[in-house]
């Protein structure tokens, strides 16, 4: 427990002790995926509200598509749409939505794992990547800490900082601080693995 407290501790020292201040973030993630053990071959979807914490204008995104699943790894190749939590007029304009193509995958091993997602979007495509190392592992429960990075093509913006996850299957909760020019973001992600 006492390591638990000092990782936590380390999580959130930047974000107390950084002099910018930051922009808070919730990310809701639901998460399903449909395979076949013989082929490994299936169907994945996420249904995600990039950030909660902003209501109003509420946005969402929801992709779905085929995957590849073995035991220790997974990659998924979606196809969605975003809205753009626009105002009637800009829905008038037709910027409600955007086409989305997302490309996401998983590596497990033995003390982590690594996380890679790509998404194309006529106004914001990004490269996300995380990796972590396991403190615990079992069947009911992880709990790690890592690293944590967003890089967005169209403005050459990069975030980079800690990750602190804890699994209680099937929530999985995520706290990260990225650095960023201009205001650092705490990001907090709930992720539901259907």
């Amino acid at each position: 427990m006492k390591n638990l407290i000092t990782l936590i501790a380390l999580i959130l020292a930047p974000a107390i002790c950084h002099g910018q201040e930051a922009d808070y973030q919730t990310r809701i993630l639901i998460h399903k995926q449909f395979t076949q053990k013989a082929t490994k071959i299936g169907i994945a979807g996420w249904s995600i509200i990039p950030d909660a914490s902003t209501v109003n204008p509420l946005r969402w995104l929801i992709v779905c598509g085929p995957m590849y699943k073995d035991s220790s790894q997974w990659l998924e190749l979606m196809v969605g749409v975003m809205t753009n939590g626009m105002t009637n007029i800009e829905k008038e304009k037709g910027d409600a939505m955007d086409f989305i193509f997302d490309v996401r995958s998983k590596k497990d091993f033995s003390k982590g794992e690594i996380a890679f997602e790509t998404f194309f979007r006529k106004k914001r495509s990004a490269f996300i990547s995380s990796a972590s190392y396991y403190i615990t592992k079992s069947k009911k429960l992880v709990v790690a800490c890592g690293v944590e990075s967003d890089y967005f093509f169209t403005k050459s913006d990069v975030r980079y900082g800690p990750r602190f996850m804890i699994t209680i299957h099937p929530i999985t909760f995520i706290q990260t601080y990225h650095f960023k020019q201009g205001g650092d973001i705490v990001r907090t992600y709930i992720v539901v693995n259907l």
